[in-house]
């Protein structure tokens, strides 16, 4: 397993993986939004036998704080350790650029997910603890949790 930032072919690499994760990504309004989306930040992605098995990409909000924007595993990666990797490139990059906190936003636990809760559970486990539920955010629908990890040393 290989870690790597990626600078070309952002979008279709970010596209592949989300359209092959319907029950986290099931809109395609929010994949074609994500795909536009990723070019301008920084992707980093994880290898196993030469193939892309899931990316992060991470937007710094200002200088003390970046989110995790997106990070997608593909389905037969999932509980192998590739997330965990994703995020520790994620918090890396932001220690190297001085950032101290790091957020990330997902579904609520009042939206009754169970793909989600599966999310929240990985977060949790990655020490991020929940800051704030909003069913305004995105929509009632999808109710967003923003949970954040300080990172500084």
């Amino acid at each position: 397993m290989t870690v790597e930032e990626i600078a070309d072919g952002k979008s279709a690499l970010c596209r592949s993986i989300l359209e092959s994760l319907p029950d986290w990504f099931g809109i395609p309004e929010a994949i074609d939004r994500y795909a536009a989306e990723v070019v301008h930040l920084p992707m980093f992605a994880v290898r196993r036998d030469g193939e892309v098995a899931g990316f992060t990409t991470v937007e710094t909000l200002n200088p003390h704080v970046a989110e995790i924007h997106l990070i997608a595993v593909r389905q037969p990666y999932h509980r192998c350790g590739f997330g965990r990797v994703l995020i520790g490139a994620c918090e890396d990059y932001c220690r190297a650029a001085g950032v101290e906190i790091l957020l990330v936003k997902t579904l609520a636990a009042s939206s009754n997910d169970p793909f989600y809760a599966a999310t929240r559970r990985f977060y949790t486990a990655m020490g991020f603890h929940p800051l704030l539920e909003s069913a305004t955010f995105w929509n009632e629908e999808n109710p967003c949790l923003l949970m954040g990890k300080v990172i500084a040393r």
